[in-house]
């Protein structure tokens, strides 16, 4: 994925001090502005790398501070036709010194699929502090000022954009049919299972925590690997039900040469069993 409003290897969303909230995202890998192989890994906290092959997509970092950061109304939007395409990793908040109301303005580190259309309002010490689009679009990204709306509607092809300033006095107003706000957005959280590629088995240890080997090499030696159809089935385990284990998943993996499988395995003290399985040829 490529980098948006990603300055530098270091990311500090909102401030350290009372009533804020800061969050700090590591950077491991070279920097380089126009890459497009970066990859955000969540664990106990995101952490943006490198992984030497490009993917789809952006990591942005959309601001709602303004100069100074700490004054007033402070957001981002995503039109609410594109909020499906977009992921929020986390979030960062200032204050208002004057009220202590601490949504004021906001930082977002978002996933973004295009095409995508964001509304950016930056916090100032008035009201008069432009609004513009941020629109991801063939692999570029566009700002637009309203009074560039004429111009980008038909280059980009976008002839439905209005007025940014129309647009959230409508949403202050109560209307939620064509905004929604980034805070809004149900935040990505780590998972039980982690898929690494082998493109990033160089960096699994300082990310994940579990140091992992080549697949290929692994598969090629089969040193350190176990097939699960070589594993014993634990057909008393399977007689005495769920009870007898601690818990029960299941595997699938649809054949292309191969018979399609699918397993259903147990875990019990740290070892597997494999509890049923079912192979099945194509038309058969």
């Amino acid at each position: 994925m490529r980098l948006y409003g990603v300055e530098t290897q270091g990311i500090a969303l909102g401030e350290v001090a009372k009533n804020r909230k800061v969050i700090h995202i590591p950077f491991q890998g070279e920097f380089i502005r126009d890459a497009a192989d970066y990859e955000i890994v969540i664990n106990e906290t995101p952490v943006i790398i490198r992984t030497g092959t490009p993917t789809e997509g952006w990591i942005a970092l959309l601001p709602g501070n303004g100069t100074p950061p700490n004054t007033k109304y402070g957001t981002a939007y995503v039109l609410k036709d594109y909020a499906k395409d977009v992921e929020l990793i986390e979030y960062g908040y200032g204050v208002d010194m004057g009220t202590e109301q601490i949504d004021n303005w906001w930082q977002y580190l978002v996933i973004i699929r295009e095409p995508a259309i964001f509304l950016v309002r930056m916090a100032y010490d008035t009201d008069k502090k432009e609004r513009y689009y941020v629109i991801f679009k063939g692999k570029k990204v566009h700002e637009v000022y309203p009074e560039e709306l004429s111009l980008v509607k038909n280059a980009l092809e976008l002839y439905d954009l209005k007025d940014p300033d129309k647009l959230i006095k409508a949403y202050k107003g109560g209307d939620r049919e064509t905004l929604v706000e980034l805070n809004e957005l149900k935040k990505v959280v780590s998972d039980k299972v982690v898929r690494v590629d082998a493109n990033m088995v160089g960096v699994a240890e300082e990310v994940i925590g579990i140091p992992l080997e080549d697949p290929d090499k692994l598969i090629h030696t089969g040193e350190g690997i176990t097939e699960l159809s070589k594993l014993i089935k634990n057909e008393a385990a399977s007689q005495k039900g769920e009870g007898a284990i601690d818990e029960i998943i299941y595997g699938l993996d649809f054949g292309y040469n191969n018979p399609t499988v699918c397993l259903r395995i147990g875990l019990k003290d740290g070892n597997i069993y494999i509890l049923d399985e079912l192979f099945k040829k194509e038309g058969k």
